[in-house]
Order: structure tokens, then sequence, then C-alpha cells
């Protein structure tokens, strides 16, 4: 039952499960109780595709907006030559 801004394409509603005080900042650790996505994000798999999202991050230190670029490597596979 959160507010949700409706421009957005996703919404992920959660429910505060912990905060910690980290220096001058707090860390919260919450529970995700409800995601809605606008259909025209949602890919063949049912899921959200971010390459019909396009997000854009905030990089905090320089104080810029970035796109998620493209796709690298399939996960959990890129990094099993490193394993011990």
């Amino acid at each position: 039952n959160a507010p949700i801004i409706n421009e957005m394409k996703v919404s992920i509603e959660c429910k505060v499960m912990n905060t910690v005080d980290v220096g001058s900042h707090t860390q919260i650790t919450g529970e995700i109780v409800n995601i809605q996505a606008d259909e025209d994000v949602i890919g063949e798999k049912g899921k959200v595709d971010l390459k019909l999202l396009n997000p854009i991050v905030y990089d905090d230190v320089l104080y810029d907006y970035f796109e998620v670029g493209d796709k690298i490597a399939d996960a959990f596979n890129v990094g099993v030559k490193f394993r011990k």
C-alpha cells in the first residue's frame, strides 16, 4: 500500500526489516513485498527486461548519470574460472 510515482516504469515496494547506523549514513535492509511494472518493459520471459527498461544510474562520486550498458557475460558462468 505504499505510494508510487505513476511515471516510473518499475516500482518495488519494500518492508523495512532492519536499520543500522553506518558512519554518516543509515543502512536499511528490507524485504520486497510487491513489484509493479509497465507492460512495455516486460520481456519474453515475463520479467523486467533491462534493454526495454533502459534504466539510468547515478554516480554519487562524480555526480553524473549513466545508462546501463550491454550484456558482458552470462551470470554464474563468468566467475567459474576463479573458483579454488
